[in-house]
């Protein structure tokens, strides 16, 4: 498969990611995000990447990025098989536009997820906000403090060697799933990491208005968010 990414400075991390496993990158291009004074005219970096013939592309930027980069693609009739997005957060308008159909990208949360977890957290700041979480910091921020007040707990104390003794030994639930830390894991900065979880992010596309879970599908039930 040749890959086409568009993206800021972790664009090296993840050619070489994707070359280890065999995949052709023939083409890294940045772009300069709208958050820090792009125009949102990306048609140059596109046209580039569209010119590789690729067969994913792939774009790493802000939601303010997502209308200009999915608009303009369709507007140069790019025609990788997969179009793939790594935004944060994903504009809440975004589902129901033309230009998001079949889009992938990736997401820590979703509020279709059917644990118990996710929906008792989903339901409270509905309760709270009186709309959905549209991306995954609040349920991020959530299972941070939670993890770190358990194991505070289990230590007895606020001592940091006590508390990264609990926090080596506990397993934590979370609306994003279970965490657990390793020994070799375990610093302030690794704690923070490890919560980001990469690994266990939501692969989900975007079809007919509705946000699809594709990956991992914990049941049936998760496929889709009305």
């Amino acid at each position: 498969m040749r890959i086409a990414p568009l993206v800021a400075p972790s664009a090296g991390a993840m050619q070489a990611s994707f070359e280890s496993n065999g995949l052709n990158v023939p083409l890294r291009e940045a772009f300069k995000s709208t958050l820090f004074g792009g125009t949102g005219d990306v048609r140059a970096a596109i046209s580039k990447a569209k010119s590789a013939e690729t067969d994913l592309f792939m774009w790493i930027g802000y939601e303010s990025d997502v209308i200009p980069m999915t608009s303009q693609l369709r507007e140069l009739n790019v025609s990788a098989k997969y179009i793939f997005g790594t935004p944060p957060g994903w504009p809440l308008e975004f589902s129901a536009a033309p230009e998001a159909e079949c889009v992938l990208g990736l997401i820590g949360f979703l509020p279709s997820l059917p644990t118990t977890d996710a929906m008792t957290f989903t339901a409270n700041y509905r309760a709270m906000h009186n709309a959905d979480p549209d991306n995954y910091a609040a349920a991020l921020a959530y299972a941070q403090l939670w993890a770190y007040a358990d194991a505070i707990n289990a230590a007895g104390t606020t001592e940091q060697a006590e508390v990264i003794g609990a926090l080596e030994r506990l397993t934590f639930r979370s609306p994003m799933g279970e965490w657990s830390f390793g020994q070799s894991e375990i610093s302030p900065i690794k704690v923070l990491m490890k919560v980001c979880g990469w690994s266990s992010n939501i692969k989900m596309a975007f079809a007919k208005s509705f946000i699809r879970q594709i990956a991992p599908l914990l049941n049936s039930k998760a496929a889709t968010k009305p």
